[in-house]
């Protein structure tokens, strides 16, 4: 479920939290690392129309650019 949140919506912080509000605490490793992942692999596309990428989620580079371009 987080896994699907965090591709849909690219809050990769805001799903952590709310995966140890739903699940505990005791998972962490978990999470963190299945979310981590996910959030990478989901690309520039989003659910908000609005959302702007500002640097790479793969390379420490300067992108600028909106999502679903």
């Amino acid at each position: 479920m987080v896994c699907l949140f965090v591709s849909v919506t690219n809050c990769p912080m805001s799903t952590v939290f709310l995966a140890f509000e739903l699940f505990g605490y005791e998972a962490m490793p978990y999470f963190v690392l299945s979310i981590a992942i996910c959030f990478t692999l989901s690309g520039y596309y989003s659910l908000y129309s609005t959302q702007k990428f500002v640097y790479s989620k793969t390379k420490t580079e300067y992108i600028n650019r909106h999502t679903n371009e």
